[in-house]
């Protein structure tokens, strides 16, 4: 739909985080690698990032930075706002706040086109929708949500949800056919040392309270390094 012109020109990606007790930067490493790797494969990789960092509702400063779970290296902050200028000319935002999850959840990806919109969540098999209203007037009843399945929009899924660790069985059958072919697998290094700068993009820009851009000079945790602002 993006390619065929369906949703028209790209212009923003919003993705949010699960936002659990995880919220904020933890929950940037755990599942917005997930969403941040959508948002790359569809809007283009990125040319910059501008972020901010709270903790407790104060911008976080050195004093906030702690070790964590799953070997994830140091983290600050129980909630998170970045934005990312993408190669394709969209706007990109990632947001994560610490207990602010919803029922049923906003963990996934909304793409905001000159004709419409389309909202994804994730998973094996995750629902998407489409929203043929240029206005992103969600309120109106004149236009509503057309469901979006493996075979197309407004069309009956064929597939069977066989839950989370069906992913995984196919992460593996692509792997293994990736090498029978001598290509890259779906789920390839490129991008997901890509999606690690992102995300250590978007402690750089914290850390320095500046603009910064991609590809990062610096191979360094960003967290590991001197702040360069004074946290006001």
């Amino acid at each position: 739909m993006i390619h065929d012109g369906t949703l028209g020109d790209l212009l923003e990606i919003h993705a949010r985080g699960n936002e659990d007790h995880r919220g904020g930067e933890e929950d940037l490493w755990v599942l917005g690698t997930q969403v941040l790797n959508l948002m790359h494969y569809l809007g283009g990789g990125p040319q910059w990032c501008t972020s901010m960092v709270l903790q407790q509702g104060q911008v976080a400063g050195p004093g906030d930075i702690h070790p964590v779970n799953e070997g994830l290296g140091p983290i600050a902050g129980d909630a998170i706002q970045a934005h990312f200028a993408l190669e394709s000319g969209a706007m990109g935002r990632w947001s994560s706040i610490r207990d602010a999850a919803a029922h049923p959840g906003r963990f996934g990806i909304t793409l905001k086109g000159s004709r419409g919109l389309i909202t994804m969540g994730t998973g094996f098999l995750p629902k998407a929708y489409w929203l043929a209203n240029p206005s992103w007037n969600t309120g109106s009843n004149q236009r509503p949500w057309t469901p979006i399945s493996s075979n197309g929009l407004g069309q009956l899924e064929p597939l069977e949800d066989e839950g989370l660790q069906a992913g995984n069985v196919l992460a593996c059958q692509d792997l293994i056919a990736a090498i029978k072919d001598d290509r890259q697998p779906e789920s390839n290094l490129a991008d997901a040392s890509l999606t690690t700068e992102i995300i250590l993009g978007v402690f750089k820009s914290h850390r320095t309270g500046k603009r910064i851009s991609f590809p990062m000079s610096s191979r360094q945790h960003p967290l590991t390094l001197p702040f360069e602002w004074n946290g006001s």
